[in-house]
C-alpha cells in the first residue's frame, strides 16, 4: 500500500480564480467548463471578435487556448511554470459559435520540465487542432526582473 496522497483536482471555482489572475485569458473569454465525462476543460466560445478575415476563428486564438491549457496543466503539477515552446497543426477551422475544448495530456516530465500534447475539439466533437509544447518551472520573481 502506498503512502503517497492522491492530489485532489481543483474545483471549477478554483480554476476560474486562475483565469481571473490571467488578463489575456480572461479578456479573450477563456473559461472552464465540464465536458461530457465531467472533466474540467479549458475552453473558449468563438464570438465575432475572434474571427479573422477569412470568416473563421483566428489560428492565434486556438494556439493561445492550447498554450494556456498546457500552462494550467503544468501548474497543477506544483509550482509556477512557463511555456518555452509550442507548435500547432490545424486540422480544420473553428467557426463562429463553436465552443472549443482543450484536452491536455502529459507526455513526459522531470523536476524542471514537462512536455504536453493538447488536442482541441469543437462542442460537436470535431478534432480541429493538435498542439505539442513544453513548460519549465520558473521563479516568478526572476520572470519579473528585467535586469
Amino acid at each position: 500500500m502506498s503512502n503517497v496522497a492522491t492530489p485532489v483536482p481543483p474545483t471549477l471555482e478554483e480554476l476560474e480564480e486562475y483565469i481571473a489572475g490571467d488578463p489575456c485569458a480572461r479578456d479573450l473569454g477563456l473559461h472552464w467548463q465540464r465536458d461530457h465525462d465531467d472533466n474540467a476543460v479549458l475552453c473558449v466560445t468563438i464570438d465575432g471578435s475572434l474571427i479573422n478575415g477569412l470568416g473563421v476563428c483566428h489560428g492565434g486564438v486556438l494556439f493561445l487556448l492550447a498554450d494556456t491549457a498546457l500552462a494550467y496543466a503544468a501548474r497543477m503539477r506544483g509550482g509556477m511554470h512557463a511555456s518555452t515552446w509550442g507548435t500547432v497543426s490545424y486540422l480544420r477551422p473553428a467557426r463562429l459559435g463553436d465552443t472549443i475544448f482543450a484536452y491536455t495530456r502529459l507526455i513526459e516530465s522531470s523536476s524542471k520540465r514537462a512536455h504536453f500534447d493538447v488536442d482541441l475539439f469543437t462542442d460537436q466533437g470535431e478534432h480541429i487542432a493538435i498542439f505539442r509544447g513544453q513548460s519549465v518551472r520558473v521563479d516568478p520573481a526572476k520572470l519579473a526582473d528585467r535586469s
